[in-house]
């Protein structure tokens, strides 16, 4: 990582924690469910423990496969599957609270812009089977590896699509009638990201939901995010560190919410009040 890049995260890090309010601050009571029941929650499902097993095994696994990045990246060549494990995919406590999330809110199709080993994919299946869930990769060398994963778990309410998401999302959108959560977790440009969310917007459910990964990656990120919470269909806004949720249902109370763990702000604990 360059030094200009690692500073320019640290600073992005630092705006997030001046910013942030733990749920000692947070008056809205959608905002404190969702900090609840999906953010903050502790509970363990069953399905959990088989996901992060395989995970497991991806980690150890020393075998070579070709690397494309569509993304922001742009890197390619080839790789050490356990080298992409480490480094690539979403930590499990992510994965968790997006099968949370699924679990709480029940959404019927599901897309996924960034398949990659398909740990986080399995989660959004795994919460609720009943849905499906397209996922879009733009290496066929990461899609072969991840349905070996939903295969190994049991997993089958998916469809993969491998291909630049220019070309695919805007043809898997022509296909269906409604989204209910999309999970972007792809190219990182701005341009891009800003592109997808547009294209899926008249698509999305009356009570769609937007979740975007890596919003402290960069600046560029920072402006996607800002870019996002300002149009008219994003009701209410939640940042988490690098993860934002935009809830497209008009019920809710307008609000744009930067939330951080107490243990993070010990002195927002309302004991000091």
């Amino acid at each position: 990582m360059k030094l200009s890049t690692l500073i320019e995260r640290v600073k992005l890090h630092v705006s997030f924690f001046r910013r942030a309010v733990t749920i000692y601050k947070v008056q809205s009571p959608f905002a404190y469910e969702l900090i609840s029941e999906v953010i903050q929650s502790s509970e363990v499902y069953y399905d959990f423990a088989p996901i992060e097993a395989m995970r497991k095994l991806l980690r150890n696994d020393n075998s070579q496969i070709n690397f494309l990045d569509f993304g922001a990246g742009n890197k390619s060549g080839k790789r050490v599957v356990s080298e992409i494990a480490k480094t690539s995919l979403a930590p499990s406590s992510q994965g968790q609270m997006l099968f949370k999330l699924v679990n709480k809110l029940k959404p019927r199709v599901i897309i996924e812009l960034g398949t990659c080993l398909g740990i986080t994919t399995s989660y959004l299946m795994a919460a609720r089977k009943s849905s499906t869930v397209y996922t879009l990769e733009g290496n066929v060398d990461f899609l072969s590896i991840a349905e070996g994963v939903f295969r190994q778990l049991k997993l089958n309410n998916y469809k993969t699509i491998a291909g630049n998401f220019d070309d695919t999302l805007p043809a898997l959108l022509e296909k269906l009638e409604k989204v209910d959560l999309i999970y972007i977790d792809g190219n990182h440009s701005y341009d891009a990201t800003i592109r997808y969310v547009n294209l899926v917007l008249p698509k999305m459910s009356e009570d769609g939901v937007i979740v975007l990964d890596d919003l402290l990656w960069s600046n560029e990120m920072q402006q996607v995010w800002k870019k996002i919470i300002q149009k008219e269909e994003a009701v209410f806004s939640l940042e988490i560190r690098d993860l934002g949720f935009v809830f497209l249902k008009k019920t809710l109370q307008p609000k744009h919410l930067c939330f951080i763990s107490y243990w993070c702000k010990p002195w927002q604990l309302g004991l000091f009040m």
